[in-house]
Formats: structure tokens, C-alpha cells, sequence
């Protein structure tokens, strides 16, 4: 759980640092504010998806971090973006 929050942080500290003309901007940046500050609840709704994911199924605890990052990452584009 806890590598699940610190991926969903560094992403919403991304979309944060991103260009404000990024396509779809101003939605993506409110949940990252939130996202920040909120992270436990964010991954908790997460967690459940990210360990059905394929390559993090596949291995569990021996999961890199850039393939837990990357899972998160999709699914946050899919479910809440």
C-alpha cells in the first residue's frame, strides 16, 4: 500500500509541474492537489486494481517501483482522469 501512495504522489506532483496547455490541465490539476493530500484514500481505491495488473500479478513483492509507478499511472488515466 505504501509503494501504491508514494507512486500516486509522484505523479500527481508531475501533473502539477506540467505545462498549464496541457490537454485537460485544469481537471488533472485539481486532482493531483487533491491527490497530495489525500494520497491513503487514492490508493486505497487503487490498490485492489494495481495488484490484478498483469506484470505486478506476475510478481508481487519483487514489483519494481517503475512497474508499480507505471500501473498506477494507467489506471489513474482510466478511472479518475
Amino acid at each position: 500500500m505504501r509503494r501504491i501512495q508514494i507512486a500516486v504522489g509522484c505523479f500527481a506532483s508531475y501533473v502539477l509541474n506540467e505545462d498549464p496547455g496541457t490537454p485537460n490541465h485544469a481537471p488533472r490539476y485539481a486532482w493531483s492537489r487533491n491527490a497530495i493530500l489525500n494520497t491513503l484514500p487514492i490508493a486505497s481505491a487503487l490498490a485492489p486494481t494495481i495488484v490484478m495488473n498483469s506484470t505486478v500479478a506476475a510478481k508481487l513483492a519483487g514489483t519494481s517501483d517503475a512497474e508499480i509507478q507505471s500501473a498506477v499511472e494507467v489506471q489513474i488515466a482510466l478511472l479518475m482522469l
